[in-house]
């Protein structure tokens, strides 16, 4: 069996999340143990020139940072880019504030 949690960035996430932290960290634990884990994350961006800043001039190098890399078992080294459409009401509530968005 597999689940798909979806994550949405919102204000104060971090101490919203603090009452569940203990239980999810336990259960993801339980889940890496069993070789059940896998975490991908996908952001949206506004262009390839937004890309570009971060990424610089390859652009299929995965940015991780530093922090991340620190708490994670592996990661990948490369990403795949892919165009969405969306519906312009749907793009102010999916798209992260920030150089992202």
């Amino acid at each position: 069996m597999y689940y798909l949690l979806l994550y949405d960035v919102v204000d104060d996430f971090v101490n919203r999340r603090a009452p569940y932290r203990q239980e999810h960290l336990k259960l993801i634990t339980e889940a890496h143990q069993r070789g059940e884990l896998l975490m991908q994350v996908i952001t949206f961006w506004k262009s390839m020139a937004a890309i570009r800043r971060v990424a610089g001039r390859d652009l299929d190098r995965a940015v991780v940072d530093d922090a991340a890399r620190a708490v994670l078992i592996d990661c990948d080294t490369c990403v795949t880019h892919s165009k969405i459409l969306l519906a312009k009401e749907q793009i102010s509530h999916s798209l992260p504030r920030g150089e992202s968005g």
